[in-house]
């Protein structure tokens, strides 16, 4: 075969190896930076940023203030629903006294328990709604009427995780604190690997 036929052949094999489809099935994902550079390009070289008016700041700050307004007020709300549990407690025991030492001792117990569960299921309440901040504010809450109690730690960390998972905040305390129940409840180390693994970057 002569070498102008040869040409001609090989000629032919490359244009018609260009018009076969690709054997792949999927098309590779474009990068970060080729997206980028797509934007860039479709913005005419820039991105602009929009800066925040004096309007929006003001706006922000009121937002802030509304806020802080709404936690002092469950706060207080806490308080006074616990200080009124345990008055009653106390109001009952002064009635009647016919109670022994240990009656009195156990009474208190209850009301303090029944304070303790309420303030739980309020907790509950805001995290099952992913509202991490307020069941965190309530679970401290609850913390102060048992705070060696294994079920209140654990929902306070628990919380703490899913804040640092989802809005990137306190995941340094959420750490510290697994860490704590780590060593304070040995044999809770299979349950709390769950929230280990949500925070798998902090260690």
């Amino acid at each position: 075969m002569s070498g102008s036929a040869i040409q001609a052949m090989n000629s032919s094999l490359s244009a018609n190896k260009k018009l076969l489809r690709s054997k792949r099935l999927f098309k590779r994902e474009k990068t970060f930076f080729q997206r980028k550079s797509e934007y860039l390009d479709a913005a005419g070289g820039t991105l602009a940023f929009k800066k925040a008016s004096n309007e929006d700041l003001v706006k922000i700050r009121k937002k802030i203030r509304k806020q802080r307004k709404k936690e002092n007020m469950i706060f207080f709300a806490i308080v006074i629903s616990v200080f009124s549990l345990l008055s009653y407690g106390v109001l009952k025991l002064v009635q009647n006294n016919t109670f022994g030492v240990d009656h009195r001792k156990e009474f208190l117990e209850k009301q303090r328990g029944e304070a303790y569960l309420d303030l739980i299921s309020r907790g509950d309440s805001y995290f099952k709604k992913a509202e991490w901040h307020n069941a965190i504010f309530i679970y401290k809450e609850a913390k102060l009427l048992f705070p060696n109690h294994y079920d209140i730690n654990y929902r306070i960390v628990n919380a703490y995780s899913f804040q640092c998972e989802y809005e990137f905040e306190n995941c340094q305390t959420a750490k510290k604190l697994l860490d704590a129940l780590y060593k304070k409840f040995p044999d809770k180390a299979s349950e709390l690997l769950v929230i280990k693994e949500r925070l798998k970057y902090e260690y």
